[in-house]
Formats: structure tokens, C-alpha cells, sequence
């Protein structure tokens, strides 16, 4: 699991990096900007890690309350320290409370303009919070037969794509200019939530004795992926079909983990993504300020390897020093 947590750490810096300190070079840019799916392969690694402690644990008294206490204080320490840590590195200027305060309660993503203004990125954190209360419920994925797992995620994303997306922009985002109200739709849970689906029934896969996949899988997964190019072509719109990157996503976690392949310094990587994901937004701006900006592909190359370099360096020590006691303190308080 480290191996894809570092894969994914990677690109996501990668990609931030291009945008400060951009190539120059039309189509490795482009291939930078695909780092952007490291966000899906967390959720991906998410998922399956996931479904592995639920099992483990379902037999353990008060389980579901547990398990919402052991998710929460693994993400909410860090990330409240990065909204007190983000403020003060705009000098506690422009603060707007109650956008500071949906970005508290780890939901932000139920109002536009809080889900990235107050920590950078802050949209995937509420898009996985949102995961960890909806899974009590998914979890009956776990012992559903494995294609009912792809048809639930294939009628979660039909859903969402032809009803879900004009429901959210009336409930949540009824002000939004088109290009804002696309982003938010794009970054909402319910876009993202085939993708945690996948997740689920990879792991099902790895889990089973059974890994090849049945043929009425492999029609689900055609069929979803045709819909998918159909809506994307139809509605002019490339992000409709993104849940195919998903899919790829999917299988290449699962060949990652059926053969156990890994590089041993992406794998180290992988035990401080967390802290890196949130501190990499400071890590550029920083370096940002610091250098002359620039260009060109040793440009980048340099602030890339800083960035992941600076900002592993600040996820360790945080992670030690901050992020780990803070969880065994809120565990030990509520469950003992």
C-alpha cells in the first residue's frame, strides 16, 4: 500500500510543481498534469485499506462508532493544524470565519468557496470524510456478490451524472458561475464515489480465490466505460469521463499489490503522504518566494525535488511530533 501512497504523493507534486515552475515543454507538461489522478489512487488505496481494518475489527464491540473515531483522529489533527498554519502564512489576513469554520468540521465541500480557500487541496480531505461516514453503509458491498459491487458503482455514477449533478448545483451551489459550478461538481463526493466503489471491489478481488473476473464483469466494466465516453461526447465535457481513469487506476493497483512490486524510496514515501499532501501547497509557495521564478525543464526539475524533499522532511517531523500523539491522545480519550 505504501508503494501506491507514494506513486500518488509523487504526482500530486508533480503536478502542483509544473504549475510554479512549468517545463516549458508542451507534452511532458501535459504528462505532469495527469499527476492530478493521484488523488484517485488515494482513494483507491483508501478503499482497500479500509475494507481490510473493517473486517478485521467488525467483530469488536460499539464497531462502527470505533471506526469513525479511528478515521477521524487519524485526518482531523493535521489538517486542523493546517488551517491555523495556512492562516498565519497569509498573516491572518482576509480570514472569512465561517468558511474557516465548514473547513473545521471537515466538510467543506458542502460550500464552494471554503472547500480550497482555507487549506489547499482541503477538497479531497472532505471528499474522504465523507467516505469514512458513508462506509458503514457500503460495506455491505463486502459481502454482496462481486459484479452486485461494479453494478452499485456503475448506478451510483448514472445516477449522480444524469440526476445527482442538477440536484447538488440547486441544494449546495446555486450562485456558481458555469466554470466554478463545474469545478464543484467535479470535486464533490458523489462524482468521486464510483471511484472509492472500485476500491471496494478490487480489494474484493485481491481478497477472493477467485481473481480472475467473471464475464459479466468485464461487460459491466465495458459498458460502464462506454456510457462514460458516450456522456463525456454528448455533453461536451471531458471530466464526465474521468471515472475511467478509475478503472485504469483500479487495475493497476491491483497488478501493484497481486505481485507486491515496489521501489523501496516511493515506498518510504508512501508512511508520510498524508503530512506531504498537506503541507506541498506551503513547500511551493515558499520556494516560490524564495527564487527568481522560472522556467524551463532544470527549473523544474530542481524545485520538484526540493518540494518532495522539503516536504517529506516537514511530514516527518509532524507526523511524529504532532500528528501521531494527537491521535493516540483523541483514541485513547473516546475509546480507551
Amino acid at each position: 500500500m505504501d508503494f501506491l501512497r507514494g506513486i500518488a504523493i509523487v504526482g500530486v507534486i508533480a503536478v502542483h510543481a509544473s504549475q510554479e515552475f512549468s517545463t516549458n515543454l508542451t507534452h511532458l507538461d501535459y504528462l505532469l498534469s495527469l499527476g492530478r489522478f493521484g488523488v484517485q489512487l488515494f482513494f483507491l488505496v483508501s478503499a482497500i485499506t479500509i475494507c481490510a481494518t473493517w473486517l478485521h475489527r467488525k467483530g469488536e464491540p460499539n464497531c462502527t462508532r470505533n471506526f469513525l473515531i479511528r478515521r477521524v483522529s487519524r485526518i482531523a489533527p493535521l489538517f486542523w493544524l493546517g488551517i491555523v498554519a495556512y492562516a498565519a502564512i497569509r498573516h491572518w489576513e482576509n480570514i472569512n470565519v465561517e468558511d474557516s469554520l465548514y473547513a473545521a468540521t471537515l466538510l467543506s465541500g458542502f460550500k464552494a468557496n471554503a472547500v480550497n480557500s482555507i487549506v489547499p487541496g482541503g477538497w479531497s480531505i472532505h471528499v474522504e470524510v465523507m467516505f469514512y461516514l458513508s462506509f458503514p453503509l457500503l460495506a455491505a458491498l463486502l459481502s454482496a456478490q462481486r459484479a452486485n459491487t461494479l453494478l452499485i458503482g456503475l448506478v451510483a455514477w448514472i445516477f449522480y451524472a444524469y440526476f445527482g449533478r442538477d440536484i447538488a448545483s440547486e441544494l449546495f451551489f446555486p450562485s456558481l458561475d458555469s466554470v466554478s459550478l463545474r469545478e464543484a461538481l467535479y470535486l464533490s463526493f458523489l462524482n468521486q464515489l464510483p471511484i472509492f466503489i472500485i476500491g471496494i471491489f478490487v480489494f474484493r478481488v485481491l481478497d477472493s480465490a477467485q481473481m480472475q473476473l467473471s464475464r459479466i464483469e468485464l461487460v459491466i466494466f465495458l459498458f460502464w466505460i462506454t456510457i462514460a465516453a458516450f456522456t463525456a461526447f454528448y455533453r461536451q465535457e471531458l471530466s464526465q469521463a474521468f471515472v475511467v481513469v478509475g478503472i485504469i487506476l483500479g487495475a493497476f493497483s491491483y497488478l501493484i499489490l497481486k505481485y507486491n512490486l515496489s521501489i523501496k524510496w516511493i515506498s518510504h514515501l508512501g508512511k508520510y503522504t498524508y503530512g506531504m499532501y498537506i503541507c506541498h501547497f506551503a513547500v511551493l509557495s515558499f520556494l516560490h518566494n524564495l527564487f527568481e521564478p522560472g522556467s524551463g525543464l532544470l527549473v523544474f526539475l530542481v524545485m520538484f525535488i526540493f518540494t518532495l524533499a522539503l516536504s517529506y522532511f516537514v511530514a516527518v517531523l509532524t507526523y511524529h511530533f504532532f500528528e501521531a500523539p494527537a491521535e493516540h491522545s483523541i483514541r485513547k480519550i473516546l475509546i480507551g
